[in-house]
This record gives structure tokens, sequence and C-alpha cells, in this order.
């Protein structure tokens, strides 16, 4: 019983997560999420990112959006497949905490 209310405790999370404003098509959907619309903005992302699917822009959106919807696999998965130069300290950090995040989500029943 202790190790299931355990993992019914509420976890405080306090970070912000900047979208890439630079590319001009994605304006739209970075305002649906900045007024809460996540799951249109999501959608709207994701688009973009299979119109795009080598653009760095259009993937990290995308893995910012999957984050705040409450899926940080996903997004984990989407920085992982970014190369090159592409905000690289800022990416390095994103997938560290992303990282810790889901540390913290697994059940201490498996830890």
């Amino acid at each position: 019983v202790t190790l299931f209310v355990q993992d019914l405790q509420p976890v405080v999370v306090d970070r912000q997560i900047d979208f890439d404003r630079t590319h001009a098509d994605h304006a739209e959907a970075i305002a649906f999420a900045e007024k809460g619309e996540l799951q249109v903005a999501g959608v709207l992302f994701r688009n973009h990112w299979q119109q795009n699917p080598d653009n760095p822009v259009c993937i990290y959106n995308l893995a910012v959006i999957r984050d705040l919807l409450g899926d940080p696999e996903e997004a984990l998965f989407l920085l992982d497949g970014l190369s090159g130069k592409y905000r690289k300290n800022e990416i390095a950090t994103y997938r560290k905490n992303l990282r810790a995040q889901l540390g913290q989500r697994t059940p201490a029943s498996q830890k």
C-alpha cells in the first residue's frame, strides 16, 4: 500500500519551455499553445513536421508541444533525432530535464 501511495504523490514542475519562433508558419500554432489550446497546437505542429520532417525547428517545436501535452517520451524521441548545431546547449539541457522527468514518473515499485 505504501508504494501505491508514493506513486500518487503529486510532483511540482516549475520550468519554462520556449518555442522556436523563427519559422513564420508556426505562429498560428504557437498562438494556440499560448492560449492553452494545446491539442489544436499539437495537431498544427505535427502537420508542419510531416511536411518538413528534416527541419530542426519543426522537430523542436513538435517536441515542446508533446512535452506540454504530457508525452515526454515522444518529446525525448524527437529531440534525440536532432543533429548538428541546432540549439545544441539548450537541447542538451532539455533532454536532461526530460530524462529526469521520466525518472520521476517511474512508479516506486519499479525503481
